[in-house]
């Protein structure tokens, strides 16, 4: 409504002084001035809340990407609106004057910050009070000014004399001599000090937003140590390390593996067997000595085979025995080697289980470890033998069948080689199922887990760990 605008602070003394006494109600003008909004208040509260909830939270376990970046983007909503909030509250209650309008007989000042606007009396062409909303509409031609009144009564008093005093009015205002000049008010100061206050408000949630983030992992961390810290095992602090690869307790957590893998080594020594092979337990000491100087707690598993299987002797067996005896894709299909790769690398892992288990040492299947590696190798030779083994096949309804298959002679090279490969250990098992092999009564229902071919070469790779127990000094 103002068809002036000025700024207050570049007004004479004298004018801001009489601009300030003119919101002092007195019997000549009618004051209507406004308080900060309630919604100011109801942001600085709630930004107050969310940044004490924001960092309570971090009192928690650390949180996923995802979590962080919801607590950062309420942060970067609320705490500028907060900001600006506190803003207009400390203005408005700091200011010389409050927002609101005063009505003299003359001219119609508004007081808006800094803003102050006004225009005479005769300028206004209507003025109605809507009582029911308490608020004051004041016309000028197609443009309505909507002014909050909270005292009622002041609003129809001055209703009642509005038409007297604008008929009266001289149509001066004291404002008009300042209203061209050095004393306008720009338009572009309220929007740019709106700016700097939101810009400062977001520069402060993001760096409330970072500061969270770190006080949650350095709590997550002291508990995640605190979890670690009794652990008997290297994986226990792998774990932490995994968790907190910057943590403050790293010294600490490399410190009790080295201790870990170093007693892991003792106990070995001293729980070894009259039978050991000095050989083999050289080999294994050389991998924990590895691992605690850095190396990755991880012994790579390298299979292969070479079916050196002669059909010809199959021919043979039928001719001697009359019987109808299988092929040797029966005995050790071409299509289970995943199944006996599989069962090597868990029956090895189980053989150094009483050794590994502390220091964490994974055994991984692998046909090109990488270099510099602890790798075992298994090199497992199948050869003909002139005999068969019966398996017998119970039928859902009761029926049991005998099959006939050939028999097989293992010859398995087992090689451990650390990354110090002048200490490789290297040994060969043979089997020695030369009396046949019973494989009981096996039902048709579950005939996958127990074909003859896993039997057969479960019951060898299970031999196979025993002779290496015994290699290194596990069991007598």
């Amino acid at each position: 409504m103002e068809i002036h605008a000025l700024s207050f602070g570049k007004l004479p003394e004298e004018v801001r002084t009489r601009l300030i006494e003119l919101q002092n109600p007195t019997p000549d003008r009618f004051v209507f001035l406004r308080k900060p909004s309630v919604l100011n208040y109801i942001a600085i509260v709630a930004g107050i809340g969310w940044i004490a909830y924001l960092f309570v939270s971090t009192a928690d376990y650390m949180w996923e990407n995802w979590m962080f970046w919801i607590f950062a983007t309420i942060t970067l909503i609320i705490v500028p609106l907060a900001i600006w909030s506190a803003a207009n509250v400390v203005a408005a209650l700091t200011r010389k004057t409050r927002d609101g309008y005063v009505f003299t007989r003359d001219e119609c000042v508004s007081y808006r910050g800094d803003r102050i606007g006004f225009r005479a009396l005769k300028e206004l062409e209507s003025f109605q009070f809507l009582e029911h909303i308490k608020t004051i509409e004041v016309w000028v031609g197609d443009e309505v000014e909507k002014i909050k009144a909270a005292n009622a009564d002041d609003a129809v008093k001055l209703g009642e004399v509005f038409d007297d005093w604008r008929n009266s009015s001289t149509g001066e205002s004291f404002l008009k001599p300042f209203a061209s000049g050095d004393h306008a008010h720009s338009p572009t100061a309220g929007p740019i000090r709106t700016a700097v206050v939101i810009a400062g408000g977001i520069v402060l949630a993001a760096a409330l937003s970072y500061g969270a983030r770190v006080m949650n992992r350095n709590f997550d961390d002291d508990q995640s140590w605190k979890r670690a810290e009794p652990g008997q095992s290297v994986a226990d602090f792998v774990a932490y390390k995994e968790r907190h690869p910057h943590g403050s307790h790293l010294a600490d957590a490399d410190r009790r593996i080295g201790q870990i893998i170093t007693k892991a080594k003792d106990e070995y020594g001293k729980s070894q067997k009259a039978n050991v092979n000095p050989d083999a337990a050289a080999a294994l000491n050389t991998v924990f000595d590895e691992i605690s100087a850095g190396a990755e707690r991880r012994i790579y598993v390298k299979y292969s085979e070479d079916r050196q299987l002669d059909d010809e002797v199959v021919k043979q067996l039928k001719s001697q025995s009359k019987l109808s005896i299988s092929s040797y894709d029966f005995t050790i299909p071409t299509t289970a080697v995943e199944y006996r790769r599989e069962k090597v690398l868990n029956d090895i892992g189980v053989l150094f289980l009483p050794a590994t288990r502390n220091a964490s040492i994974e055994f991984v299947l692998s046909d090109e470890p990488p270099p510099g590696a602890s790798v075992i190798e298994v090199r497992n030779v199948m050869k003909s033998i002139p005999m068969y083994y019966v398996y017998y096949w119970a039928s859902s309804s009761g029926t049991i069948t005998s099959y006939y298959n050939p028999g097989a002679r293992f010859e398995i090279d087992f090689e451990l080689r650390p990354a110090d490969r002048s200490k490789a250990f290297k040994t060969q098992y043979v089997s020695n199922f030369t009396k046949g092999l019973n494989t009981g009564v096996v039902d048709s229902r579950d005939a996958a887990n127990y074909s003859f071919d896993k039997v057969f070469f479960g019951s060898v790779s299970e031999d196979l760990a025993k002779f290496l127990q015994r290699e290194f000094g596990f069991v007598e």
